[in-house]
């Protein structure tokens, strides 16, 4: 039986730990890559500790369980940057809010190790775009979400003030 092709390209799906949630200034601690095959299986796995070259403050090591003492002895990306870009090369990417965060971070870093751009050409896959497109995020979802009912009269002013005020103790 032949599998339907899903994809044009393969698609590396990533993943990046940082020292800090702002893009703007993250370094990244960890980046974990998952090539999936144009059917869809998943094929390659690979994931690199990186030393950031500054402290990683305590509240970042509490969402990902990474110290300076896990990353003191590991590469910086200047020396990872190579291997992932045979890893990703030929691929369109994924990820799971990469566009808004991981993304420009990997660009950011990028650059700053003289890399040149990060696959500039590649399709870009947000699986919490398609998520948030494909799961209501209204009002009516929040009320079944919160209060498991149903929102009686919605877009009427009282019944959205009132199941708002119902959804906000609940939560």
């Amino acid at each position: 039986m032949t599998q339907t092709a899903l994809f044009d390209r393969p698609v590396t799906v990533f993943d990046l730990e940082t020292t800090s949630a702002d893009p703007k200034s993250a370094r990244i601690v960890s980046i974990g890559l998952v090539r999936l095959e144009v059917d869809g299986t998943v094929g390659e796995r690979v994931e690199y500790v990186v030393n950031p070259g500054v402290p990683i403050p305590p509240s970042a090591s509490a969402i990902h369980g990474i110290t300076d003492a896990m990353v003191a002895d590991k590469p910086p990306f200047a020396q990872i940057v190579e291997q992932i870009n045979d890893f990703v090369t030929g691929t369109d990417l994924a990820g799971f809010n990469m566009i808004r965060f991981d993304l420009e971070i990997i660009r950011r870093e990028y650059n700053r190790v003289g890399a040149g751009a990060f696959l500039p050409d590649a399709k870009l896959l947000d699986a919490m775009v398609i998520f948030h497109r494909q799961e209501r995020r209204d009002l009516t979802a929040a009320v079944s979400f919160y209060l498991n009912k149903e929102l009686e009269g919605a877009h009427g002013a009282l019944a959205d003030a009132t199941a708002t005020a119902e959804v906000l103790v609940a939560q």
